[in-house]
């Protein structure tokens, strides 16, 4: 069973690149006020973070970031994590077309010099994201290339990320299970603003039945230990939808309906509706989505 959080320690995500972090952050941002978040998504954000005052980083109750597991014992304070796992090769299928769509992206002048098809993306040496990306991510190893260089990643840092992903302070999703998800977080963490519209989605790639059979075994060769941890995190997260008891058909039908609805028109706010309509939705979502019942 997923474990309690003390109300003082804070929720740290680890947002792993191309899981739908930015679309999961988007809530985070409205559920939690600004003056209680801290984002880490560069090198002086860290200096920062452990700078800070006792009294200050008291105040933090959301830290949010392209980091690894274990930032913990750098803030001296227990901790909730929070992440979103992909299944590996839509992940990197994913960043590569992301990548191709982005000409600031920093891999994009790489991939076109070099003229790097799919296949070879995953075992290029261009990022450490690449190789094995969420064991690396979730196992809390010193994630550098001096430590680890690309391809060395090894049957221990995917026990200690499964281990991670099994304890009670970690509460993980996956990509492919958005909306169960956010439901299972919303009942973990107390959540209320939970419609969204995806965002940061990769345009004009194909699907994994689109690409040849022969190419999507390169890139399973290059990523085993990050596909035996998506494995086990699928099955992991239904143990848990069960034992929290916190999915129904009913239930998911209705969240799915009223998002559909507040933002298939371009991100619809609730304040757009009418006082009687605005009353009636949010009753209706408060007795079939918010409750733990």
């Amino acid at each position: 069973m997923v474990g309690r959080r003390s109300p003082s320690s804070p929720l740290i995500f680890l947002h792993i690149p191309k899981t739908g972090g930015t679309t999961l952050n988007n809530i985070l941002n409205r559920c939690y006020r600004p003056e209680t978040r801290f984002q880490i998504y560069q090198e002086k954000d860290w200096e920062n973070i452990c700078q800070l005052p006792d009294q200050e980083r008291a105040k933090i109750k959301l830290i949010q970031g392209h980091i690894n597991f274990g930032l913990h014992p750098k803030i001296a304070r227990s901790a909730t994590y929070l992440t979103l796992l992909r299944h590996p090769i839509d992940r990197l299928i994913s960043h590569y077309y992301y990548v191709l769509n982005k000409p600031n992206h920093h891999l994009y002048s790489v991939i076109l010099e070099k003229r790097i098809p799919l296949e070879d993306y995953a075992f290029n040496t261009l990022a450490l994201e690449l190789d094995n990306g969420q064991t690396r991510m979730l196992s809390g190893a010193d994630n550098t290339p001096s430590s680890i260089p690309f391809g060395s990643c090894n049957e221990k840092m995917w026990e200690q990320a499964k281990q991670n992903l099994n304890s009670k302070s970690f509460v993980f999703g996956l990509t492919e299970e958005f909306d169960q998800s956010l439901l299972l977080f919303q009942k973990k963490f107390k959540w209320s603003q939970i419609f969204y519209a995806k965002q940061n989605v990769t345009q004009l790639r194909p699907s994994q039945q689109d690409i040849p059979s022969t190419v999507l075994k390169a890139l399973q060769k290059h990523n085993e230990l990050d596909m035996e941890l998506y494995t086990h995190a699928q099955k992991r997260f239904q143990e848990i939808l069960e034992e929290e008891e916190v999915l129904s058909k009913v239930k998911l039908e209705t969240f799915q309906f009223f998002n559909h609805w507040f933002y298939c028109q371009g991100y619809l706010p609730i304040k757009r509706f009418s006082i009687r309509t605005k009353i009636g939705l949010k009753e209706i979502v408060r007795r079939n989505l918010f409750t733990n019942a």
